[in-house]
């Protein structure tokens, strides 16, 4: 597998803001009007700039930590799946580090419509990762549980 150049990733950085600031402005016009201030961080081109501060990292250990972790829609123990949510295209994932806890039936959701999702759970997306990640490292010292 080809490793991308410096360049070519903040290329495909760059296209991702734009596509969804796009796509926000047109959701924002339509259907919703303004999104509240409390789900600002939603915003897809503020999500995406505070996650690409992580490198493309694999670490089954900390998709196990989150495997173990209730589902942060329903609180929903079993069939809890590690849901990434950082940018990624066809055949490739984002960072483990961008993880959050869903069951099977929220991922999927979550997958179809992001800002929806965290919009009608009023979650803070950007939020949960820094307090799962945080905790993963300070507490468990890096190691699942």
């Amino acid at each position: 597998m080809k490793m991308k150049t410096r360049k070519e990733i903040e290329a495909s950085l760059k296209y991702s803001r734009e596509l969804c600031a796009a796509a926000k402005a047109k959701l924002d016009a339509t259907q919703y009007g303004t999104i509240p201030h409390r789900l600002a961080a939603v915003d897809h081109a503020i999500w995406l700039g505070r996650i690409e501060a992580y490198k493309d990292a694999r670490d089954p250990e900390y998709r196990r930590f989150i495997k173990r972790l209730p589902c942060v829609a329903c609180l929903r123990t079993w069939w809890v799946d590690p849901c990434h949510t950082g940018p990624h295209g066809v055949g490739q994932k984002a960072c483990d580090y961008t993880c959050i806890p869903l069951c099977r039936q929220h991922h999927d959701e979550f997958d179809a419509a992001p800002v929806k999702f965290a919009e009608r759970y009023k979650l803070d997306i950007p939020a949960l990762i820094e307090m799962f990640k945080s905790f993963y490292q300070t507490t468990l010292g890096g190691k699942a549980a």
